[in-house]
């Protein structure tokens, strides 16, 4: 008896509380649970201010940092679920903090000021590509 009243309790504690490594893939973080399971072993992720593992138990209300190749999010849990959804109903589930919103935003503005030509460089110019690269052969 002792035991089926343990598992009901157990229940409960799992609506509240998730694994963090299966809420940043449920909530579209990264691509496959392994992967995430990776980031949050691997110290890319904080769950309030604390490094942490991929098993440790996240709640609602809780400060998640990540660690992206597109630059540090942090975010505010809002919502769990266990199953991979889409991606607005995903967004759903944090809030970005809108500090970093801007500093994401202000990372991304120097990329687009990249100028790329506007067509394959000819014979003449592909010359003097190849004296910046290497240099002045025999001048």
């Amino acid at each position: 008896m002792t035991h089926s009243g343990s598992s009901g309790r157990a229940g409960i504690d799992k609506q509240d509380s998730m694994r963090l490594d299966l809420w940043l893939w449920a909530v579209r973080l990264y691509k496959t649970r392994s992967l995430s399971q990776q980031a949050a072993g691997g110290g890319k992720v904080r769950v309030n201010g604390q490094r942490s593992k991929p098993g440790r138990q996240v709640r609602v209300g809780d400060r998640i940092s990540v660690q992206h190749e597109g630059g540090d999010r942090v975010l505010i849990i809002k919502g769990l679920e266990k199953r991979r959804q889409s991606a607005p109903l995903a967004q759903l589930l944090y809030e970005e903090t809108p500090e970093s919103r801007a500093a994401r935003e202000q990372n991304k503005a120097p990329a687009r000021d990249i100028a790329y030509p506007r067509s394959r460089p000819n014979k003449k110019e592909r010359r003097a590509l190849v004296r910046l690269q290497r240099g002045p052969l025999l001048e």
